[in-house]
C-alpha cells in the first residue's frame, strides 16, 4: 500500500462513526489483499489509535529505554535473553564503577509496555527473509540435486538387465532412512537425479538403481540432460554456464570434476549448514518426487503392491514432467508455459551451447607418479611400465571403461605415451646366461683396432681460382609426427591411419590379415605406419 492509499484509508477510518471503524478496516484489507492485523499494525506504528486521543506519548523516555533493552537482548543469538533479566541488569549499579545503564524508574515500567514498544518500533529480531534465486536467461544457471525414493524398493533384475521396482506403504528405506548408509549384499536403492533451470523453472529428472549416490551416475545423468532429445515437448538441452551443486559425489570425484572443467561449466558448491543456498531446489524436488510417487498408489491393485521397472518409471517420469512443462506458467512470465519461456529465452541469447559427442568416453582418473630407474610406477597395486622414460614425475590417466588403458603425460613437454603392464623377467632367465650383445661379441673376437690415425688433422690448403657458391635452399615445411601418441584408441582408427599410408585397395582376406597384425602389435602407431610403408614398397616392385 502506497502513502496516498494509506492516507485515504486513514481519513475514512477517522471519519467513520463509532461501531463502523472495524468494517472500514476489513473492507480495506480485502481490497488491498492484506490482513486486517497488517493494517492495524501500520496504524499503530503511525501513532493513530483513534479519534480524540493525544498523539504525543506521555512518557517519551520509554522508547529510549526500550532501545537500550533491545540491544541487551540482541547480545544472544536471535535476541534470546529474557526481557526481565535485561531490565534487572540495566537498573542495577555496577559494583566496580557504580554506574547503571537505566534509571531506577525503568524497573517500574510494566514488561508488556516494553514489549509493545519493541514490537511497534521494529526492535524485535525477526527471521531472515530469503530471496528467490533467479537467472537472467535459460542455461545461465542450473541447480543439481539427488535423493532416494521414499516408497519404491529395488527388486530382482530382469532378463534385459533392468530392475523390478515394488511400491510399499511403509518400505524399508534402504538403511534406516540414511540414503548413503552402506547396504547389505545384492541390495540397491532407487536414486533420483534432477536439474532445475533457475531462469524459467524448467526441470529434468531421471531415476537409477544403485547402491547410493555415485559420481559416475550423476555425470551420466548430466550428459543426458545436456543432449538434445527426440521429444519435441522436451526442448531443454545444452551446457549451462554455472552448475549449483552440494558437496556430494559429483564434486568429490576427480574424474567428474575434470570433465565439468573441460566442458567449461563453472561449479558453485554449497557449504555445510548453509540451507538457504540450496533451499530452492531441495524443498522443490522433495515436493515433486513425493507427488510423483504418491500418484503410483492409484495404479496398484488392492492387496497387491504395484510393480514396475526402472525404464518404465523413467518413461512415466518423462510424461510427468512434459505435462508440467507445457501447462505450468513460467516463473518470470505467467502468461506463457515453461517450455515456451525456455525456447524463447534460449533463442534470444543466440541458442544453447551444445555438448560434444560421447563426453563420458573421455572420463579418466588422474594421479601423479614418479618413474623409477626402470621406467615403472605403481597404481592401485598394479605395476605399469613406460618404454622410454625413467626417473621423472609424470601424470598418469586411466580410462574408466573396460579397456583399462593408462596414458602417461610428461608435465613439461606434454608428450604422451601409453603405459603397459609390467612383465618382469622370469627367475630362470634372470639366473641363466644372458645372450651377448653385438658389441660384446666383437670385443670377444679380438678385432684389430687401428690407432694413430687422426681424421681431423689439419690439411694443407691447395691453391685454386674457383669460387665456391653456396647452394640455394628453401625452408622445410613442418612435418607432422604420426607417432605423437603411443597407440590408437580403436582398430577402426588404426585402419584409417593405415589406408592414409597404403594407397592400394585391399581384399577381404588381406584386410583381415592386416587387422590381425595390427591387433597383435597393440594398435601402436609406429607399427601401423611401418607395416603400411613395407607393403607399399613391396607393391611398387
Amino acid at each position: 500500500m502506497d502513502t496516498a492509499s494509506f492516507q485515504l484509508l486513514l481519513d475514512e477510518w477517522r471519519d467513520a462513526p463509532r461501531g463502523h471503524k472495524t468494517a472500514v478496516i476489513e473492507r480495506a484489507a480485502q481490497q488491498f489483499g492484506v490482513s486486517a492485523a497488517t493494517l492495524y499494525r501500520r496504524l499503530n506504528a503511525a501513532g493513530h489509535r483513534g479519534p480524540g486521543r493525544d498523539r504525543t506519548p506521555d512518557h517519551p523516555e520509554y522508547r529510549e529505554w526500550a532501545g537500550v533493552l533491545a540491544i541487551m537482548m540482541a547480545k544472544a543469538p536471535k535476541g534470546a535473553i529474557p526481557l526481565d533479566l535485561c531490565v534487572e541488569v540495566a537498573t542495577t549499579k555496577d559494583p566496580v564503577t557504580g554506574e547503571q545503564m537505566l534509571p531506577t524508574q525503568a524497573a517500574k515500567v510494566p514488561l508488556g509496555t516494553y514489549r509493545r514498544i519493541l514490537r511497534e518500533g521494529g526492535f524485535r529480531q525477526e527471521k531472515k527473509r530469503t530471496r528467490k534465486l533467479h537467472a537472467d536467461h535459460p542455461n545461465q544457471a542450473w541447480q543439481f540435486d539427488a535423493s532416494t525414493s521414499e516408497y519404491l524398493t529395488v527388486g530382482a533384475p530382469t532378463e534385459d538387465g533392468d530392475r523390478i521396482l515394488k511400491l510399499y506403504h511403509r518400505p524399508d528405506r534402504a538403511g534406516s532412512g540414511y540414503k548413503n548408509k552402506p547396504l547389505g549384499p545384492d541390495r540397491l536403492r532407487l536414486v533420483y537425479y534432477g536439474v532445475w533451470d533457475m531462469c524459467t523453472g524448467y526441470r529434468y529428472a531421471r531415476a537409477v538403481s544403485a547402491l547410493g549416490e555415485s559420481g559416475l551416475d550423476a555425470m551420466e545423468f548430466l550428459c543426458g540432460a545436456f543432449e538434445r532429445r527426440d521429444d519435441l515437448r522436451d526442448p531443454m538441452h545444452g551446457l549451462p554456464i554455472d552448475l549449483w551443486v552440494d558437496q556430494g559425489p559429483l564434486t568429490k570425484y576427480a574424474a567428474t570434476r575434470d570433465l565439468l572443467r573441460r566442458l567449461a561449466i563453472n561449479t558453485i558448491e554449497g557449504k555445510p549448514y548453509q540451507h538457504t543456498r540450496q533451499g530452492g531446489i531441495e524443498s522443490g524436488w522433495r515436493t515433486i518426487w513425493r507427488r510423483f510417487e504418491l500418484s503410483l498408489f492409484l495404479l496398484g491393485r488392492q492387496g497387491e503392491p504395484y510393480t514396475t521397472t526402472v525404464s518404465a518409471l523413467n518413461a512415466r517420469l518423462a510424461e510427468f514432467f512434459c505435462g508440467d512443462w507445457n501447462t505450468r506458467p513460467c516463473r518470470n512470465d505467467p502468461t506463457i508455459s515453461r517450455r515456451d519461456a525456455w525456447v524463447r529465452g534460449i533463442n534470444l541469447v543466440g541458442g544453447a551451447r551444445l555438448c560434444p559427442q560421447h563426453p563420458l568416453e573421455t572420463l579418466a582418473t588422474e594421479v601423479r607418479r614418479t618413474l623409477d630407474s626402470s621406467g615403472c610406477f605403481q597404481w592401485e597395486n598394479i605395476t605399469y611400465e613406460v618404454e622410454r622414460w625413467h626417473g621423472i614425475q609424470v601424470i598418469a590417466r586411466r580410462a574408466l571403461d573396460d579397456s583399462g588403458r593408462v596414458i602417461v603425460e610428461h608435465p613439461d613437454t606434454g608428450e604422451r605415451l601409453q603405459a603397459a603392464t609390467h612383465q618382469p623377467i622370469p627367475y630362470s632367465e634372470f639366473r641363466g646366461k644372458q645372450p651377448q650383445l653385438p658389441i660384446e661379441r666383437a670385443a670377444t673376437a679380438g678385432a684389430k683396432i687401428m690407432t694413430g690415425v687422426d681424421p681431423f688433422a689439419p690439411a694443407a690448403n691447395a691453391a685454386t681460382n674457383v669460387v665456391s657458391l653456396p647452394p640455394r635452399a628453401k625452408p622445410a615445411a613442418e612435418l607432422p609426427d604420426p607417432l605423437e601418441a603411443g597407440a590408437y584408441a580403436s582398430l577402426d582408427a588404426a585402419m584409417t591411419a593405415f589406408h592414409q599410408c597404403y594407397p592400394y585397395p585391399l581384399s577381404i582376406d588381406n584386410r583381415r590379415l592386416i587387422e590381425a597384425r595390427v591387433q597383435d602389435a597393440g594398435l601402436r602407431k609406429d607399427a601401423v605406419r611401418e607395416l603400411a610403408l613395407t607393403l607399399t614398397h613391396i607393391g611398387t616392385r
